[in-house]
């Protein structure tokens, strides 16, 4: 009886060692699957004319687990977002909160009638937008409206101004396109930023060859329309668009 114990732990230590071996076996040949499939999709016919650029490490000991090209430059596309979250995850932290603040000019008087300009202040909320699918409305500031009302403010007699002075750098890329700017992705950013910095232009037909109709959501008397857009006949191509002027309002 005395001798049953070591032979237990014997068997005990080689079952263990053999479930070991059998993991790490099936690990790597997980990863060598996984391996595999990249380097087959990369080889593809249809990312032939394509350069990729790819590093998978292992964040328990840093090892490199699959590599292509990995020290080799590229312009970065969308995965940029990746590296500006980190960044601003590590320097803002994850408790940071923008502020939109109001301020005036003027003077508040004791029935409710703001007699001045409200100063609508940005420093870079991206969040100020409708939520996705909703198309262009108001609904943005009905809360900051909300507030302003709980404040006391009934009525402006001035002008609703938007500061957007707070960063101090160009609004669009280097490389930018004019296919890109045309684009609702490519709009210029500012530190005040309303429903991405988006005007919805909406397009309806008229008669048969006369100007199509055409009007801004938001309303707005900042920007210019020349219309040039022509009526068609029923189920004809469209071969609409609308660009911006760069360095004007038109």
């Amino acid at each position: 009886d005395e001798r049953l114990p070591l032979p237990r732990r014997r068997f005990l230590t080689v079952v263990i060692f053999a479930t070991l071996v059998s993991a790490a076996n099936a690990v790597a040949a997980s990863l060598e699957s996984i391996q595999e499939k990249v380097t087959q999709y990369l080889n593809s016919r249809a990312l032939r004319s394509s350069e990729w650029g790819i590093e998978i490490i292992d964040p328990k000991n840093n090892q490199v687990l699959f590599s292509v090209n990995s020290e080799k430059t590229f312009t970065p596309a969308s995965v940029v977002k990746v590296l500006t979250t980190a960044t601003a995850l590590e320097k803002l932290g994850p408790d940071f909160r923008y502020k939109t603040d109001v301020y005036t000019n003027g003077v508040l008087q004791a029935d409710g009638t703001l007699v001045g300009d409200l100063i609508l202040v940005g420093r870079g909320d991206p969040n100020l937008l409708n939520p996705p699918g909703d198309g262009p409305s108001q609904q943005a500031f009905e809360e900051l409206a909300g507030k302003l009302k709980a404040a006391g403010v009934k009525k402006v007699l001035g002008n609703i101004v938007g500061d957007d002075s707070y960063f101090e750098l160009p609004t669009r890329g280097k490389r930018w396109t004019s296919a890109e700017m045309k684009s609702f992705h490519g709009v210029p950013i500012s530190a005040l930023t309303v429903n991405n910095n988006v005007f919805w232009v909406q397009v309806r037909p008229t008669r048969y060859q006369q100007l199509v109709s055409v009007s801004l959501e938001p309303r707005s008397s900042y920007l210019r329309i020349r219309n040039l857009g022509v009526t068609g006949r029923p189920k004809s191509k469209r071969t609409l668009y609308a660009r911006l002027v760069p360095g004007t309002r038109t």
